[in-house]
């Protein structure tokens, strides 16, 4: 693109040389080798300024779509953090889906909201790996998820729980931009936790949670959620025993489902995450 410039402004150049020549000299008897010192002088100056113009960095954003995109694409901090971590996979499948829709005509904003089926997806493999704070913080991000679609529509809010919303996932403006807002600082907290599980570093901050008791607590949430919404709906809750036709409508089941999640987030650290991972995963 660069190379394409510069010919075209080559004959453009050698018109402005040509113009300056004839104004600075007109009326005056000059040599023909003195004029063309001066129109090549003049040729010179106007290609070497198209040249470094050429060569800031506004200009060749605007040049080069490619390089634009590419560098927009790279400076954005979720962007960078799973392709640094998962390059081959969900940082690969993220830098092709943005750079399609961005050639376009998309923003990256809108890019990375139709994103959000594949990024999510990518979160659920992670989502175990996780320290306990990171856990539990995607969790609440799941439960103020569920909360604003149960404002906007019941039926969307159920069919998220059950990952039938990839389309509604999606759409551009289906979620505010606090919840996008939150969804990506929790999505980047959680692909560096899990790194360092993997890489055996134990968080300092998780607390030992025994099995039984975390047993005993699955099962109070369960007798919660019994009485309030009957016990059909509690064991599909608890079981995630979702699909195309609920037990009963789905506003109740999406209630039913945030009760969960709020009944689990009011438990001490440790039961937290070992109940959110049983419930997201």
């Amino acid at each position: 693109m660069g190379l394409l410039v510069l010919v075209l402004a080559m004959p453009l150049c050698a018109m402005v040389a040509g113009a300056v020549v004839w104004l600075t000299h007109r009326g005056e008897s000059l040599e023909d080798s003195d004029l063309l010192r001066s129109f090549l002088i003049t040729f010179g100056v106007c290609f070497g300024l198209v040249w470094f113009i050429s060569r800031t960095e506004p200009m060749r954003m605007r040049l080069d779509p490619g390089l634009r995109i590419k560098t927009e694409i790279e400076a954005n901090a979720l962007f960078r953090t799973v392709n640094t971590f998962d390059e081959s996979g969900a940082g690969r499948a993220l830098r092709r889906s943005l750079e399609e829709q961005m050639i376009a005509g998309v923003s990256l904003s809108d890019a990375l909201a139709r994103a959000r089926p594949l990024l999510s997806e990518a979160a659920r493999y992670r989502f175990a790996f996780a320290d306990q704070r990171t856990q539990i913080m995607w969790a609440e991000y799941v439960a103020d998820t569920l909360k604003e679609l149960q404002q906007q529509d019941a039926e969307l809010c159920y069919r998220m729980m059950w990952g039938g919303a990839r389309d509604a996932q999606a759409r551009v403006g289906a979620f505010s931009a606090e919840n996008t807002k939150a969804f990506h600082a929790v999505l980047i907290r959680l692909y560096e936790s899990a790194d360092r599980t993997m890489r055996r570093e134990r968080s300092p901050t998780d607390v030992r949670t025994d099995l039984a008791e975390g047993r005993r607590e699955f099962v109070a949430i369960k007798e919660e959620l019994t009485q309030r919404y009957g016990l059909e709906v509690a064991t599909a809750v608890t079981g995630k025993q979702f699909g195309d036709e609920p037990p009963t409508s789905a506003a109740t089941m999406c209630r039913a489902r945030i009760s969960q999640l709020d009944a689990i987030l009011r438990r001490p650290q440790g039961l937290a995450a070992m109940l959110a991972r049983d419930a997201l995963t």
